[in-house]
């Protein structure tokens, strides 16, 4: 894909804001609403492969579920001509909190504390619904930058998320494997302990607080 690429019949792609090991995001707009919008889709060479793609559903589901202002809403999931799935997700103007700590080395104290306070009702929300993110790390961390009013934290990406309510979610990892980012992983999480719950998140939480404060 390419900006000026129609996806899905329904969106035209503008420009790439971003990529990684497993997808890439671009700007979007709706051809008939004319609404912008962020579009992820997996990376081509990896869009045949059934655990990311679990993952992409995973993240629309999780995200779907949360009401939080802090957490970035998910419009819809939908498919492009090549039957693989598309995520539609509204369009945010800022910058991750990692690449404004590669920016800036830390920040002061006050911006930090409000950053990971508003992470916390985020996470709460999700904890409350059951939902362990589980790789909440400064990448995952979305600085929203808005005209006339103070900086917005949001959380993104639950692809890695885990459920402990109803109906469990598929294993994205074999037995006693590790996930989610070293540097930020709960010693339970590094260890692959297959019981993961709330207290995980609270460990990622406050090393991505020692990372603002500390650089």
């Amino acid at each position: 894909m390419a900006p000026g690429d129609i996806l899905g019949g329904k969106y035209r792609l503008l420009r790439k804001l971003g990529s990684g090991g497993m997808g890439v995001v671009y700007e979007a707009q709706h051809l008939k609403t004319e609404a912008f919008v962020a579009v992820k889709l997996l990376r081509p060479d990896r869009a045949l492969d059934p655990k990311l793609t679990e993952r992409l559903l995973r993240e629309a589901r999780a995200a779907a579920r949360l009401k939080s202002q802090f957490v970035v809403r998910v419009f819809d999931l939908d498919t492009s001509d090549e039957a693989q799935p598309v995520l539609v997700m509204e369009l945010l103007n800022g910058l991750d909190l990692g690449a404004e700590l590669r920016r800036a080395g830390r920040l002061e104290v006050a911006d930090a504390v409000s950053y990971l306070v508003q992470a916390c009702a985020a996470v709460w929300e999700a904890h409350a619904c059951g939902i362990i993110h589980r790789d909440l790390k400064p990448a995952n961390l979305f600085i929203e930058e808005s005209i006339g009013v103070s900086p917005r934290l949001r959380v993104l990406d639950f692809g890695l998320a885990k459920s402990l309510l109803g109906k469990a979610l598929a294993p994205l990892t074999a037995p006693r494997s590790a996930i989610g980012t070293i540097a930020y992983m709960a010693p339970e999480q590094l260890r692959g302990d297959p019981v993961i719950d709330a207290r995980s998140d609270v460990w990622s939480l406050g090393v991505v607080l020692y990372r603002m404060l500390r650089g």
